[in-house]
């Protein structure tokens, strides 16, 4: 607003105007009256995923009154905020679009000019991960990334796992999470680990020299408990004077490698005359054949060898028959990576085999067996392993 102040001056009985000054007053309460607030300045714009975080400088000016919020608003699509602070974040954007950010402040007078222009950002969605995990198996993969919210498909398998058939991919190692089949499609979501499901399969049908029943191999560190019961054969020992029979359960009794841990009974034949033992086996510990009771033709026998929860072993056998029992955790604590229930030619410590004693058939029944899975096929007679010349039966 202009003021002009006049300069008087007097002469005689006369007034003569000789010359004036031209005052601007600013805007302020000074005269009462204000204005809006000038633009925002430096506008700086960070992207996120679906959103962008802006931030801005206060105006030079308030304008004379103090101001109430900023507005902001993107370029394209028109998406908003409010505050009072000097930076905000604006949710719901497209990914993948580029966006610039205009700022207003707002006083009691009214709205600022708009600032200008922020620099260009791109929301992008965060990249995950998925992890395959081969449970057990053998192989190698690559882990699969891609952006969150896509539907990719997921990498075919390549693992494999001796004596097994792949059945697909599970989000949790026992199969209780979400399943997926192979090369499905996958909603990415979050960083993921997916677990080889394999299905439990016994050893094909083979023979062999000593040993007659059924092996379960391949589950590298995934045995952890193997049970069973049968009753001690009654040998023939007319027909087999010098005849031995084992029957046991263990854990690695293929790969001896990783240390045969082993429990059961042992019958032999001398001089017309039966003598039968339980016992157990730590060959890892070198404990070898370790009598713990006599046992009796006829009496029923049940066995175990179970992985303890801090990773050792113990031995379990019991005569139902006569209430005698052993256990014992053993300092063995590898990996079990075979599981067998066996009818055996034991074998001579100086080599080569004894006379297989002739005790017809055996039988083992309550097979039990406990894998990470929580689950597992019993075997079929066609899985069964055949002691040759001798069938098992």
């Amino acid at each position: 607003m202009e003021q002009k102040c006049w300069r008087v001056l007097a002469v005689a009985a006369s007034i003569t105007i000789t010359s004036y000054v031209a005052v601007i007053a600013p805007a302020n309460a000074a005269n009462g009256r204000a204005t809006v607030p000038t633009a925002p300045l430096s506008v700086h714009a960070i992207a996120k995923n679906s959103a962008a975080t802006v931030r801005w400088s206060r105006p030079s000016s308030n304008g004379g009154r103090a101001i109430r919020s900023f507005f902001v608003e993107s370029k394209p699509s028109g998406h908003t905020c409010v505050t009072v602070a000097t930076k905000c974040t604006i949710f719901k954007l497209h990914n993948g679009t580029a966006y610039k950010f205009i700022v207003t402040a707002r006083n009691s007078v009214g709205i600022s000019a708009k600032s200008k222009a922020s620099n260009k950002v791109m929301p992008v969605a965060p990249l995950f991960g998925v992890v395959f995990n081969a449970s057990g198996g053998s192989g190698t993969m690559k882990d699969e990334i891609n952006r969150e919210g896509t539907s990719a498909p997921l990498t075919a398998n390549v693992f494999t796992r001796t004596g097994y058939t792949f059945s697909g991919w599970n989000s949790a190692a026992d199969g209780s999470g979400a399943g997926y089949t192979n090369g499905a499609t996958y909603l990415v979501v979050a960083n993921a680990t997916l677990y080889a499901q394999w299905t439990i399969a016994a050893s094909q049908f083979q023979t062999s020299s000593n040993w007659a029943g059924y092996i379960l191999n391949g589950g590298v560190g995934g045995y952890q408990a193997v049970s069973g019961q049968w009753t001690v054969p009654t040998l023939n020992c007319q027909a087999t004077p010098d005849g031995n029979v084992s029957v046991w359960v263990g854990v690695n009794g293929v790969n001896t490698s990783h240390g045969l841990f082993q429990d059961g009974t042992s019958s032999s034949c001398a001089n017309g005359v039966e003598t039968s033992y339980a016992w157990w086996t730590d060959e890892a510990m070198g404990y070898l054949t370790q009598t713990v009771f006599q046992v009796q033709t006829g009496d029923v026998i049940t066995a175990d060898v179970t992985q303890t929860p801090s990773g050792t072993w113990q031995y379990d056998v019991s005569d139902i028959t006569t209430g005698a029992v052993s256990s014992q955790v053993e300092g063995y604590s590898g990996v079990g990576t075979s599981a067998e229930w066996i009818v055996e030619d034991p074998g001579m410590a100086s080599g080569g085999l004894y006379p297989l004693g002739n005790f017809g058939s055996e039988t083992i029944t309550d097979l039990g067996l406990t894998v990470p899975s929580g689950s597992w096929t019993l075997p079929t007679p066609s899985d069964a392993m055949e002691l040759t010349p001798i069938p098992f039966t």
